[in-house]
């Protein structure tokens, strides 16, 4: 009631949708010009189905209709209220791009019927960052050699999330000078997160040629995920280098570090590195917990540890702490199963094995 006197709007269909019904609305859109009567038109059906999802949601959104390269794109404001409808705008030529749900603000799974061309104007041209990663990742597999020259020139976009999307969707078998950006990006780039994802690109080439470059990161680099990165970099190239880098952050607290230095060890198992998880295993948080207790099952396996069942009921007791993380119970929780599921398997096979053997 309190949002319907601000608003001096009946909401009850908004409520009636969003509150009361399940699901969202999953939407397909098409393109058309008409040259007669000069009129863009942009089709949307929305194909969700399912008990207690609305057949038709009421959904308000812009559309932005861009001419040409570099001029502001025509807004308009449409109110989707049918399964299916077509939407007429005044174009005198075929648009270069109308772009449905111009502020990306709806809640809805949408399929885009762009072609290439499109897409690549939407890239180079659309000033809404979802909207440009929405454009890389639709040419991301694209063969395209002016498709690859816009994914190139999104390395150095305004917007970072832009720039972290380039940099793991772009090309370089063709072009060996994008990784000479990717190494600028990794780094002088203002994000943390965008310098690791450029890092992991580097490595990805297993190319020595970058090597003083994850040593430079190394050296000065302040952001633990990024460090992190670098020390994982190093390691496909320089694998006794990276492990005396991954020494130094043994007892490091942050658990970005903790499950690189994992990773490294992973890789590398041996027993003496076993205390080292088991170490860490009520330290490490978030993101990092799944791939540090992974790191850890991995060691043990490789290693052929003795007290197999010791270690897997302390994962087990971890798990069931109501006082611990819950990113790390549930990590803790899906491993300790997915492990004993793996090992009772094996064993039954074993035995199998031995019966058949036998008689």
């Amino acid at each position: 009631m309190a949002l319907e006197e601000v608003s001096g709007q009946d909401l009850n269909w908004f409520f009636n949708q969003w509150y009361y019904k399940s699901g969202h609305p999953i939407l397909e859109v098409k393109y058309d010009y008409d040259e007669a009567n000069k009129k863009a038109l942009m089709t949307v059906s929305q194909v969700q189905e399912g008990d207690n999802i609305p057949r038709v949601y009421d959904l308000p959104f812009a559309v932005d209709i861009y001419m040409a390269d570099g001029q502001k794109p025509i807004r308009q404001n449409v109110r989707l209220r049918q399964r299916t409808e077509t939407f007429a705008f005044d174009a005198p030529t075929k648009p270069k791009l109308v772009d449905f749900d111009g502020d990306r603000s709806l809640l809805a799974i949408k399929t885009d019927g762009h072609s290439e061309e499109e897409f690549m104007f939407m890239l180079k041209n659309a000033s809404r960052y979802l909207a440009r990663i929405e454009a890389l990742e639709a040419l991301k597999t694209s063969d395209n050699p002016t498709a690859n020259d816009l994914l190139k020139s999104a390395l150095t976009d305004k917007f970072w999330a832009v720039r972290e999307e380039a940099v793991q969707n772009v090309k370089y078998k063709n072009d060996p000078s994008v990784l000479d950006i990717v190494a600028k990006i990794a780094s002088t780039d203002s994000r943390s997160t965008t310098r690791a994802a450029a890092l992991s690109k580097l490595a990805s080439t297993k190319d020595t040629k970058w090597a003083s470059v994850y040593r430079s990161v190394l050296e000065k680099e302040q952001a633990y995920p990024v460090i992190s990165s670098a020390m994982q970099a190093l390691y496909k190239v320089d694998a006794p280098a990276a492990i005396e880098v991954a020494k130094k952050f043994e007892n490091d607290d942050n658990s970005d570090l903790v499950s690189g230095v994992g990773s490294i060890y992973a890789e590398n198992p041996k027993p003496e590195h076993i205390s080292f998880f088991e170490k860490n295993l009520t330290k490490v948080d978030g993101m990092g917990s799944i791939n540090f207790v992974g790191s850890y099952l991995k060691v043990l396996d490789k290693t052929n540890v003795t007290d197999m069942v010791a270690k897997m009921t302390n994962l087990r007791d971890i798990a069931v702490n109501q006082a611990q993380s819950p990113w790390r119970r549930f990590c803790l929780h899906k491993s300790y199963f997915s492990t004993r599921a793996k090992r009772t398997q094996a064993l039954a096979g074993d035995l199998k094995k031995n019966a058949q053997t036998k008689f």
